[in-house]
């Protein structure tokens, strides 16, 4: 599984940022406009996580609860 992370400055990005690196979960952060276009991004953070043939799309601060049962294998 694959993690972008779309954030701005808002301290919810910095919250989700901390939460994923304390958690020790793998992700790539962006602020590409391409991207948040091709994703729709309209609120940050949101998390897309890219699986094999699907991709899930989680809009605003994720408890690191949902995280954990969304990267289990």
């Amino acid at each position: 599984k694959q993690i972008l992370v779309f954030i701005n400055n808002s301290t919810l990005s910095k919250e989700q940022i901390e939460e994923l690196k304390k958690n020790k979960i793998n992700f790539f952060k962006t602020s590409n406009k391409e991207l948040e276009n091709y994703f729709d991004i309209k609120i940050f953070p949101t998390l897309i996580i890219i699986e094999k043939n699907k991709t899930k799309k989680y809009e605003g601060f994720i408890p690191s609860e949902i995280l954990k049962y969304e990267l289990k294998d």
